[in-house]
């Protein structure tokens, strides 16, 4: 049997918007520079960017177990407890009901606009959160648990 439910429209400044559209969007391919995190070992956390666009954030189930993609202004973001399967909008937070009967719209006018499936976005959040968590492991193992320190000068 099929549920046909109505949408519930999340209205989001114009650059979350356009953070979120790019970031469903965009290609996964391990190539493209947006798909190459760097590690923060100190702060336990693994940032993406695509310049210009976004800002995405994974922090490890050891600090606080979720992801945050923010606007390249870092006025807006969206957070996604990966733990607790929680995601907020704009410190929002969405219903375990709505998740899968949810779109992101801009709040203005924008050229072209569509919805963006918000468990478009939650799948998106979670195959960069696999993948990073894995990778993560296998540099702490590689490492024999050593620490990312390094001086300069």
């Amino acid at each position: 049997m099929v549920v046909v439910k109505p949408v519930k429209y999340i209205k989001v400044p114009v650059s979350l918007y356009r953070a979120v559209r790019s970031f469903t969007e965009s290609s996964v391919k391990p190539s493209y520079p947006h798909n190459q995190g760097i590690f923060l070992p100190k702060e336990k956390v693994v940032v993406f960017t695509k310049p210009g666009k976004w800002i995405f954030g994974i922090f490890l189930p050891e600090n606080i177990g979720s992801a945050v993609l923010k606007s390249w202004d870092r006025r807006y973001d969206i957070v996604y407890d990966y733990e607790e399967n929680i995601i907020e909008v704009n410190a929002t937070r969405v219903l375990d009901d709505e998740k899968h009967f949810a779109a992101i719209i801009p709040d203005a006018e924008v050229p072209f606009a569509i919805p963006v499936l918000l468990r478009d976005l939650i799948f998106k959040f979670e195959r960069y959160i696999e993948d990073t968590l894995k990778q993560v492991q296998q540099l702490q193992q590689r490492s024999g648990g050593a620490r990312y320190e390094y001086e300069t000068g």
